[in-house]
């Protein structure tokens, strides 16, 4: 179907309207415009799809006929402001002449030094100078004033002139905000729908399916039917590629327990990494969690028990046996006993070098007692 754009005189925004008239752009035409034949005039020409009109959600005026010569002078003048007087503020002073005059007058204050013997002569300076540079502001404000007060008129009588049109377009624009309000309403209805539907069709779980929620632009007055569905569709599948990730990994973290779980008494569950899974932790950092957490619970079930050291047994060496006689006696020198001592020692070390200091001890046949061992 065709249709055609145009704009009401004064005006720049532009309405779409159907039109079976062969139309050219800046054509005159008259159609109905609040509710009254309005002069109109063509902004553009196309087409439009009867998809594309049954998403626009409401129907669309048509343009009666080109506009004539009668049409145009019917119209109601425009209410631009025409400015009768413009006078603009010009002021011109003897600005070289003082500037000059200054200048000489300043350049005989620069570089003065202030002293003990100058101070009285330095204030009065001051007070003489800040009293010029006092006269000349107080001109400068007293004649802004004076010429901006055209300017206060003028703006009181425009802000006068819109309060005028303020009063009749407020409640035409409140109106107007009930409607619009109530179209946006059921666009929102319909969104919902849509979602609705489109997260059953994808298969979303309650957890996805609630992050499905309508975005403003579903409401605009504009929004077509075809662009929501698309955008909501859209969503949904990116949201079920996220589902089946995590699907995937829940698959894998509880074939993980699974497995470990085969070889435990005190079975491990799903709900004690779900700190983790929750967090967002990569799938190998939970496995690795899984598998070591299994490797705690077995050695607690399974307590290595230690192999006792075995003392070597004391070697007895037999010496031949001299006959002791009454010469042997009376030659024999006087041997003084060798001193033995007993020092204890704490080896803290794993039970193959444990076996290898016993083992030391045994070789060198010293005497040894192990008083105590536990593991550490």
């Amino acid at each position: 179907m065709k249709i055609c754009k145009v704009v009401k005189e004064g005006t720049n925004k532009e309405y779409t309207y159907l039109t079976d008239l062969d139309l050219a752009f800046d054509d005159r035409v008259v159609a109905e415009f609040g509710k009254a034949d309005t002069v109109l005039t063509v902004n553009y020409v196309g087409e439009m799809t009867q998809e594309e009109y049954d998403a626009l959600g409401f129907p669309l005026k048509s343009i009666k006929r080109l506009a004539t010569d009668e049409d145009l002078e019917s119209q109601t003048p425009a209410l631009d402001v025409v400015i009768k007087e413009e006078r603009l503020p010009i002021i011109n002073i003897n600005f070289d002449e003082i500037k000059t005059n200054l200048s000489v007058s300043m350049a005989k204050y620069k570089g003065l030094i202030v002293t003990e013997e100058t101070l009285s002569g330095c204030k009065a300076t001051q007070k003489d100078l800040a009293g010029l540079k006092r006269k000349i502001d107080t001109y400068r404000k007293d004649k802004k004033k004076e010429l901006s007060r055209p300017i206060a008129a003028f703006e009181e009588q425009c802000k006068e002139l819109i309060s005028l049109i303020e009063q009749v377009e407020n409640p035409i624009k409140e109106g107007i905000s009930v409607f619009d309000d109530e179209k946006r309403a059921e666009k929102r209805r319909q969104a919902e729908e849509y979602i609705k539907e489109i997260a059953e069709e994808s298969g979303l779980a309650d957890k996805y399916a609630v992050r499905l929620t309508v975005i403003d632009k579903y409401c605009n007055l504009t929004a077509k039917k075809l662009d929501i569905i698309d955008d909501i569709k859209g969503r949904a599948f990116a949201l079920k590629i996220e589902q089946d990730r995590e699907t995937e990994l829940m698959g894998i973290i509880q074939d993980t327990i699974n497995a470990e779980n085969e070889r435990l008494a005190r079975k491990m569950s799903l709900a004690e990494f779900q700190r983790l899974i929750s967090g967002g932790a990569p799938a190998k950092d939970i496995i690795a969690e899984i598998r070591a957490r299994a490797s705690v619970i077995y050695e607690a079930e399974h307590p290595i028990v230690e192999e006792p050291i075995e003392e070597p047994a004391e070697e007895v060496i037999e010496e031949p046996v001299e006959e002791v006689t009454k010469e042997t006696i009376e030659e024999a020198p006087t041997v003084e006993p060798e001193k033995v001592y007993s020092v204890e020692y704490k080896i803290t070390a794993n039970l193959s070098t444990l076996r290898e200091v016993s083992e030391f001890l045994r070789l060198n046949y010293i005497p040894y007692e192990a008083i105590d061992q536990r593991e550490v």
